[in-house]
């Protein structure tokens, strides 16, 4: 199979067409210069943005500038408090003398009757705000007890008096917390320590090493360095030559001494690769035909083994009786040995003991 498709799928190279010595140009396509690419500015979405940006803002410099004005404080305010509810007033605590006089001497927990208040709708308010300024002044009513036995009137005037007593000392207190009372100015004037006058310092070079060793490097690089500026600034002038072209003959192009050019074969790439060609299809038709040969004989090889095989498998196949086999001839001898002389067996213990002993 591979040999039949090399031989199909041979390669020819075709004749080189003698044209194209004539003219070498031939069968090539002019290609006209294309014209020169334009430049265009980019029409880019930042550059629109910018220019609505110092649009807008020649605008807005252009408009009137305008002032903060600030408004009149509501006259609500200065008359009392605005936005806060009204405090409650909660009912005072009624004193009750202690029930001495009773057998249990315990206090009756009947609770005073409370006045019933409708029930109105839920209404979530915000907490009052808590007034700090003025304090708490009970409202002290002591209804007067009765004189009953083991009383105890002195001694309660006497915690009564001494309750008042506090109360006023606590009012005292805190109405002369109230009162404002200014501090002292402090004394302005600065208490600072006598500035004494220190000489000013005088700069002085640095003596470094380096700058020894470095001198000479140093001075070379400044002498370079000035000698690229002069250099540099002499470049930079501007001198006109004279103009010696009027002066000279007008040019004339020189004759070229160089021989014309000899037309010879032109050896192609083409030719050299179909003679490489030929030679590969030569050396692959003579490999080829080696192979085929020993392709063949192999194939010989085989078939003669093969038959030999069948052959000698044939002859196997074939049954063959075996021959008779010759035996030496069997002489019966006399045995030597005596003959058995049969006893009876001893089963008592009695004659097996005899038989030992024997």
């Amino acid at each position: 199979m591979e040999l039949k498709q090399i031989k199909e799928n041979k390669f020819k190279a075709l004749p080189l067409n003698p044209k194209i010595f004539e003219n070498p140009k031939l069968g090539v396509k002019k290609v006209e210069p294309k014209a020169s690419t334009k430049p265009e500015p980019f029409d880019l979405e930042i550059d629109k943005r910018v220019q609505q940006r110092k649009r807008h803002n020649s605008e807005s410099s252009n408009d009137q500038h305008y002032e903060f004005h600030a408004q009149p404080v509501p006259k609500k305010m200065l008359l009392g408090p605005v936005g806060i509810h009204p405090a409650k007033e909660i009912p005072l605590t009624v004193p009750q003398s202690p029930a001495f006089a009773s057998k249990c001497q315990q206090r009756s927990t009947v609770k005073p009757e409370e006045p019933k208040v409708e029930k109105t709708q839920n209404i979530i308010r915000a907490l009052p705000v808590p007034h700090v300024g003025i304090p708490f002044q009970p409202k002290l009513d002591h209804q007067a007890t009765v004189v009953a036995p083991f009383s105890f009137e002195q001694r309660t005037k006497e915690m009564h008096d001494k309750k008042e007593q506090k109360i006023k000392t606590f009012l005292e207190k805190e109405k002369k917390a109230r009162e404002f009372h200014a501090q002292p100015l402090k004394d302005l004037q600065p208490v600072l320590p006598e500035k004494k006058a220190r000489p000013a310092t005088v700069p002085e070079p640095f003596n470094l090493e380096i700058e020894t060793r470095c001198a000479a490097r140093i001075e070379d690089w400044k002498q370079k360095v000035q000698e690229d500026e002069n250099k540099q600034k002499m470049a930079a002038r501007f001198k006109a030559n004279p103009p010696s072209v009027l002066e000279k003959e007008p040019f004339a192009p020189a004759k070229s001494l160089k021989p014309l050019t000899e037309v010879t074969d032109v050896q192609l790439n083409t030719e050299k690769r179909a003679e490489k060609r030929q030679e590969w299809e030569a050396w692959n038709n003579d490999k080829q035909t080696l192979l085929e040969l020993e392709r063949k004989r192999e194939e010989k090889a085989k078939m003669e083994e093969a038959q030999k095989e069948v052959q000698r498998m044939r002859e196997e196949a074939v049954q063959k009786a075996n021959p008779i086999r010759h035996y030496k001839e069997v002489h019966i001898v006399p045995s030597d040995q005596p003959l058995t002389n049969p006893e009876s067996p001893r089963f008592s213990e009695r004659l097996k003991g005899k038989a030992l002993r024997h």
